[in-house]
């Protein structure tokens, strides 16, 4: 007998998008988990979950959603529900070329500007046909108010990004543990005793060092989390409650 692929009902309230994701057992989904997002939503791959997560704690991203909605390559519209997408399909038909484009991320920014983005990983070879559908979604796109920006994740995978944010998204969401202020006093004075990697830092606080990403997470410390990887060794300096270190989608698009 062979396999029926068939309705996954538990992952529908995550899978929101205007592109379904994870419809059927035959499709891999990931769930990722962020407030910004509105609780835990499907996006299509593991490179997707890392930006969410960034997503989820990066100081400057007030909400986002995946797979947001459809842009219509040659009608110029934005296409937010799959009834209008079937209408430019049908529309569409028997056309050449490239017809719709759906970025993977809307995001919209700390001063109201929205942006919509498209993820991949560094290898990623791109084509004409592909970076042509760009620039033409990019110019509807900002027609509709919309910024647009391709983000480019590592692959490797001891790439320090791969290792620090999967702890940063987990210690941005135990505001239990947020220091207190006493702890971003005793840092200050670290410092000037001439503290200058995580470890001096966790040797001067008493602490354990798998703390250190709850200290980067609430703003306690800072580090270049892109270059360095969260242990020991790594330079670290006090973030005096900003958290600008976390600022890391812009340093990623092209």
């Amino acid at each position: 007998m062979g396999n029926k692929y068939t309705n996954r009902p538990g992952l529908r309230n995550a899978d929101t998008g205007i592109r379904k994701v994870a419809s059927t057992f035959g499709k891999a989904a990931f769930l990722t988990h962020a407030h910004k997002a509105q609780g835990t939503r499907a996006v299509e791959s593991d490179t997707e979950r890392f930006i969410s997560n960034i997503l989820g704690f990066e100081p400057s991203a007030r909400v986002f959603e995946p797979q947001p909605f459809t842009v219509d390559l040659i009608g110029g519209a934005i296409l937010r529900t799959p009834e209008q997408r079937s209408a430019a399909r049908a529309k569409n038909k028997g056309l050449e070329g490239p017809i719709f484009y759906t970025p993977d991320f809307a995001v919209t920014w700390s001063d109201g500007t929205k942006e919509a983005q498209e993820i991949k990983l560094d290898t990623f070879p791109g084509e004409p046909e592909y970076e042509h559908r760009l620039r033409v979604a990019a110019e509807i796109l900002w027609s509709h108010g919309y910024g647009f920006a391709k983000v480019v994740f590592p692959s490797y995978w001891q790439h320090p990004l791969r290792m620090n944010v999967p702890l940063i998204h987990q210690a941005a969401l135990r505001k239990d543990l947020c220091p207190p202020d006493a702890t971003f006093e005793q840092i200050e004075q670290l410092f000037k005793a001439g503290a200058t990697t995580a470890k001096d830092y966790c040797a001067g606080l008493s602490i354990s060092p798998r703390m250190l990403p709850v200290l980067l997470a609430f703003g306690a410390l800072s580090m270049d989390i892109v270059k360095h990887q969260i242990r020991g060794d790594a330079p670290v300096t006090p973030a005096y409650g900003g958290l600008d270190h976390l600022e890391i989608l812009r340093r990623l698009a092209q």
